[in-house]
């Protein structure tokens, strides 16, 4: 049975029958790398990452329409991935072990961001900015750790702020 709870990314297309949204808190994509990548450190601007060897979502994944569009919207082409992939243990394999660079939430990769493994770019992607979100299954009858979990959420939701590039 498909999970009735949920959190993540919200499409514009999620008001699907028998699903309830809500908006948590808004999160930016940024670009990042290994902290050993030779772009690390460097004054980069978005043109210097458009030849690099890339790791991004499958076409139709929520944030690759985003990505595409932030390079579009400064008339650079948008990166062509060596690996398309949204599983996030394959991503952190490949950014720790290769100078590779990947577009993705920081939040998704802070452990190793705070313990020095890997690093954002100082380069902000224009317009990635979106919103995460819970959604419900509209009838399921929810858990009592699901009933208890839901309003936690919410609150550590409340307390987030919007990531910059570093």
């Amino acid at each position: 049975m498909p999970a009735k709870v949920g959190i993540h990314a919200l499409r514009p297309d999620d008001k699907t029958a028998g699903l309830i949204t809500e908006r948590l808190f808004a999160d930016r994509l940024g670009i990042i790398v290994r902290s050993g990548h030779p772009l690390r450190g460097a004054a980069v601007s978005l043109r210097d990452p458009v030849g690099e060897c890339w790791i991004l979502p499958q076409p139709g994944a929520p944030g690759r329409g985003l990505i595409d569009l932030a390079f579009r919207q400064m008339s650079l082409p948008p990166p062509v991935p060596a690996v398309e992939t949204c599983d996030l243990a394959v991503l952190r394999s490949l950014l720790l072990n290769a100078d590779m660079l990947t577009a993705i939430s920081p939040r998704q990769l802070r452990h190793e961001i705070a313990a020095g493994y890997l690093a954002q770019l100082a380069v902000n992607l224009p317009g990635t900015e979106r919103p995460i979100g819970l959604t419900l299954r509209g009838k399921a009858m929810l858990s009592s750790p699901a009933l208890a979990i839901i309003p936690e959420i919410r609150h550590v939701a409340g307390t987030m702020t919007l990531l910059n590039a570093t």
